[in-house]
């Protein structure tokens, strides 16, 4: 009875065997060092992609350093150790103007919305023979998110907003206006509901 299984023969099974001796240590670097070229060659060629690769980096790669670099490309201004979770949007259609300010050490969960430029479609008639939209409802004005304010899963930041320093965001807040530093705010639209302030340290505490 033949019982040669013919892997001596099969030359993937036996790459793969050969796989299975290297030591774990030198495999793991060797994995590390091709994830490493790979990103390396995302940050060289972002700059170079289309607005819609850049909009799916910037929501969905999972490298978050990455993703900053693909937000500042659309147009972002972001500081230092600002954490970006995936699933962030920016509208900005203007990317060569930095409508989208962010300071240092601010916090932004899944899901948030940055709108920095509004309106319907420009052939509509809404856009060119209604002066109401034209005048109130089309917007093209710059969002500034001040240091360590922390915006909630799912918020939604319209044109021309100021989030202070400090500031909470609740998950799914819509935000139409400015929001005080060192204050909680909720809802849709969102409105400030506690002033936290008073619970900074000594040291910080605001004068």
């Amino acid at each position: 009875m033949n019982t040669n299984t013919g892997i001596e023969g099969n030359p993937i099974i036996k790459e793969n065997l050969r796989f299975k001796n290297l030591p774990v240590r030198l495999l793991k670097l060797l994995f590390q060092s091709i994830q490493i070229i790979r990103e390396r060659y995302c940050v060289i060629t972002l700059p170079y992609r289309n607005r819609p690769i850049i909009k799916s980096v910037a929501c969905n790669h999972p490298n978050p350093g990455i993703r900053k670099r693909a937000f500042e490309l659309l147009g972002a201004q972001i500081g230092e150790r600002t954490h970006f979770n995936p699933g962030i949007r920016i509208v900005n259609d203007y990317p060569d103007d930095k409508l989208l300010i962010i300071g240092k050490d601010v916090s932004i969960a899944p899901g948030v919305i940055f709108i920095c430029n509004s309106g319907p479609n420009p052939d509509s008639p809404l856009s060119t023979k209604n002066e109401y939209v034209k005048n109130k409802l089309i917007k093209a004005q710059e969002i500034v998110i001040e240091d360590d304010a922390w915006i909630g899963a799912g918020a939604i930041i319209l044109p021309g907003v100021r989030i202070g320093r400090g500031a909470v965001i609740g998950a799914g807040a819509v935000v139409t206006r400015d929001i005080p530093e060192y204050s909680i705010a909720v809802g849709v639209p969102a409105k400030p509901t506690k002033d936290i302030s008073s619970y900074n340290n000594e040291k910080e505490r605001l004068t």
